[in-house]
């Protein structure tokens, strides 16, 4: 079974959430939530927690039935916060964090259309000539020709990196940090990831130690993962905010301040969600800016290809002139 999309994850614990704060039988409040799920994933999970109740087993053990549907760090914090009694304030806090990845998500793709739009404009306009000089399948070719040098590697790194494989992920990750504008805000998210899971670890029950696992496990940059992790000691680790955090974040030192904070006076849950929350404005700040530095770069691309366009007219409309 693949794992849940972030839409998916979203419904099942905002839905969740809602019937465990209700106070309605576990077996009752499933039953209406099997009714009302429409994804076959989503549909499959409730039917595990369903099979789990009646057999008079947790809910977390229903969950592991269909162990792929979620993130080990989300099923392991699920298990902690049913033995806790902390699963309504976890449930509410995984909706959230779903919602707010989704929200971002969909901002990224939206930020995107406009420049996208451009570009295709474009490719599609400027050798409409072509249909009457030389026919329409000149102009398809020369359509389909821009469209692979302009699009093809983005579309090949894309597929590549969905295939899974390891290195190229490295690259693609490494290459992020590289880019203005983008490494500020690539880093930002990841962070603010990193702290929003914290504070759910730290809400279920766990751990310092494990939920400090939890949080790198959810870090998407292999490359910061990597940094993460130089901070461990073998066999010996114990998280230290200072010693773990700080070679990380002493770039931002506000950030490193609030964490520190929330440490020191044992606020370990509200302060990193304020991290977080302070992280993803700064983020939505640099993704303003991309929206606006993105046109530009569109527009430099769309101005040489239509200069090629340009020299190509009249190289041909030179071709045509008779030599004496």
């Amino acid at each position: 079974m693949r794992e849940l999309t972030l839409k998916q994850n979203l419904v099942f614990f905002r839905q969740l959430h809602t019937f465990i704060r209700s106070g309605t039988a576990p077996i009752t409040y499933l039953q209406d939530m099997q009714q009302q799920v429409s994804a076959p994933p989503l549909k499959a999970v409730v039917n595990g927690m369903i099979k789990a109740a009646r057999r008079g087993k947790s809910l977390s053990t229903g969950l592991q039935s269909c162990p792929n549907a979620l993130q080990k760090a989300h099923l392991a914090m699920f298990e902690l916060a049913e033995k806790s009694g902390k699963l309504e304030a976890l449930t509410y806090m995984l909706a959230e964090y779903f919602e707010w990845k989704l929200r971002m998500r969909r901002k990224i793709i939206s930020s995107l259309v406009y420049p996208f739009i451009l570009l295709i404009l474009a490719i599609i306009i400027p050798p409409v000539y072509l249909i009457f000089t030389k026919g329409l399948m000149a102009y398809v070719g020369t359509v389909l020709q821009a469209l692979c040098y302009i699009m093809g590697p983005f579309l090949i790194l894309y597929f590549v990196q969905r295939a899974g494989l390891d290195s190229v992920k490295k690259v693609f990750d490494t290459l992020q940090l590289h880019i203005p504008v983008i490494s500020a805000m690539v880093w930002r998210f990841n962070l603010a990831t990193y702290f929003r899971m914290f504070a759910l670890g730290i809400e279920a029950g766990a751990e310092v130690n494990a939920v400090a696992e939890y949080a790198l496990a959810s870090l998407n940059n292999t490359r910061i993962k990597a940094l993460f992790e130089e901070q461990r000691q073998p066999n010996t680790y114990v998280f230290d905010p200072q010693y773990q955090l700080y070679p990380v974040i002493k770039r931002y030192p506000a950030v490193y301040s609030m964490v520190s904070a929330g440490f020191g006076t044992g606020n370990i849950t509200e302060m990193m969600n304020k991290t977080a929350q302070y992280l993803e404005e700064e983020a939505q700040m640099y993704l303003a800016n991309l929206i606006v530095v993105l046109p530009i770069f569109v527009f430099l691309i769309v101005a040489i290809y239509i200069g090629l366009i340009v020299v190509r007219f009249w190289s041909n409309m030179y071709n045509l002139i008779p030599l004496e």
